[in-house]
């Protein structure tokens, strides 16, 4: 779940888990979020500000921008 360039959070043994990791800037942020949902044909903007999906590994991902997040 990613709600801003610096709170990164995955989900381990069912428990929700802050990452020490952030991204540099808005930007990049945008370009990870539209490399990770392209594949499965969804798309993140001001449009559409959340996704919740389930990747092609089987894995999930859920993703809220502004004007929903942050």
């Amino acid at each position: 779940m990613v709600n801003g360039v610096d709170k990164i959070y995955v989900e381990k043994n069912g428990k929700l888990q802050l990452l020490n990791k952030s991204f540099t800037d808005e930007r990049q942020l945008r370009v990870i979020i539209d490399r990770i949902v392209a594949p499965i044909g969804r798309r993140v903007d001001e449009s559409s500000p959340y996704v919740d999906a389930r990747l092609q590994d089987g894995s999930r991902v859920n993703i809220i921008i502004p004007p929903l997040g942050y």
